[in-house]
């Protein structure tokens, strides 16, 4: 799908790629693009949003460089492209230097902010606001940036030597250049965790002992000699405590960001995002013709665990089910908590017989597992089986994911009813 808008303006053409872009939206786009061009002035700018592009059709490719066409030939000037993934990067690379006449300067940037100031920078404003624009752009420039570390080992070299002048430029140790150098052990512990902390804190160390010794003339030398143990404690100290809540800090992130998608307990999908998947692989099986097989399994008489051996030994069961499944898994499958002891798998480009195939798997592993815990009185063990219904994407009888569900809900229920412990496939006629 795509977006298309004109800035009669600013003279800027704006063309927002979503999801996947095919045949059909090629050709419209075309048309489209003719029309919102008709209005545009010659020299004009275009901004091409792929951020949000999860697949590319090969076969329209014919439309990508047709589009490009139709901007040569109403006098572009000026290509403004997002394009956070570098792999569809150099498809549109190559595309660009075939297809954009030689004289139009194409320039490609990882967000929406950062193009959104070149292109002010490109249009009819105010020196000023020229000026901030530029500002934000080095803001953002530098932000990137700081993230490497090379550039941040740099900084932090940087700043010893520059504390090192100025020891020198002054001559005294009487000097609070000791909370400097604090400063930088807390920037080399907030970004290299403890390691980073106690490095910097070693050449601190290191480095105030050198002066001690090499400038015994200098003022207040034998005060700061006095203390030097206190120092060291203070430097290493510093660079411990703040490396141990960066490295806190960056695994609680990772935590959240793991918790918005997944399940805690079982660390399979989330219900939201396992059908927010299930929506994009039925809809590009769909438009592909492609093979497209779901399985919701469910855990046989997983209420009587509940009940007679508690909660804990449900959720031990809940966990040990999980990641038999994730292990036998191929790299491609997927699967997801759909509710309860219930979970739903997907096998991307694959038949029911595949499927099934996996999921044999999963029981042969299962068969094998023995759960135990402190948590069981009778201090004994619990057996797991499983029932499975699978169902397949089919135009005649899978219109909608609901219908693919529901199809293979009915299998799990015919499963469960023929005496459980058993994977069955959907059949139209059952």
């Amino acid at each position: 799908m795509f977006s298309i808008k004109f800035d009669k303006k600013r003279n800027l053409l704006t063309i927002t790629f979503r999801d996947h872009f095919d045949i059909q939206q090629g050709e419209l786009l075309c048309k489209r693009l003719e029309d919102c061009l008709l209005k545009a002035k010659k020299n004009f700018m275009v901004l091409t949003d792929l951020s949000d592009l999860d697949s590319f059709d090969n076969s329209a490719q014919q439309y990508i460089q047709q589009m490009m066409t139709i901007c040569n030939k109403y006098g572009v000037s000026k290509i403004f492209r997002i394009i956070p993934d570098e792999a569809k990067d150099m498809g549109f690379n190559i595309m660009s230097i075939f297809h954009y006449s030689k004289h139009v300067k194409i320039h490609t940037y990882k967000t929406f902010e950062e193009a959104k100031y070149y292109i002010r920078i490109n249009t009819n404003i105010t020196f000023l606001e020229k000026i901030l624009a530029a500002l934000n752009i080095l803001k953002i420039k530098t932000a990137d940036i700081s993230k490497h570390a090379v550039f941040r080992v740099l900084v932090i070299v940087c700043g010893f030597v520059v504390l090192i002048i100025l020891r020198q430029t002054f001559k005294a140790f009487g000097i609070s250049l000791g909370y400097l150098y604090i400063t930088l052990i807390a920037l080399a512990g907030f970004w290299f965790e403890i390691k980073g902390g106690l490095a910097a804190a070693l050449i601190a160390f290191i480095v105030f002992v050198a002066e001690v010794n090499l400038f015994n003339a200098w003022a207040d030398r034998n005060i700061v000699v006095k203390t030097i143990f206190l120092r060291f404690a203070i430097y290493f100290l510093s660079g411990i405590v703040i490396g141990y809540l960066a490295k806190s800090e960056k695994k609680i992130q990772k935590k959240l960001e793991f918790l918005a998608g997944h399940d805690e307990l079982t660390g399979a999908l989330n219900l939201k995002f396992t059908l927010m998947l299930l929506k994009k692989e039925f809809e590009r099986s769909k438009r592909y013709k492609e093979n497209f097989t779901i399985a919701i399994v469910d855990i046989d008489n997983f209420k009587s665990i509940n009940d007679t051996r508690g909660h804990l030994i449900g959720n031990e069961a809940l966990k040990t089910f999980s990641d038999i499944i994730k292990n036998s898994l191929r790299e491609t499958d997927m699967i997801g908590r759909y509710g309860g002891d219930e979970f739903l798998l997907m096998f991307p480009e694959s038949t029911c017989e595949q499927g099934a195939s996996v999921l044999t798997r999963v029981k042969t592993a299962l068969s094998t597992i023995k759960i135990t815990s402190p948590f069981l009185l009778d201090k004994g063990h619990v057996s797991l089986t499983f029932s499975a219904g699978l169902a397949a994407y089919s135009s005649d009888n899978t219109p909608s994911v609901n219908s693919l569900i529901d199809n293979a809900d009915k299998a799990l229920y015919r499963a469960k009813k023929e005496g459980k412990n058993r994977i069955l496939v959907y059949e139209k006629n059952n």
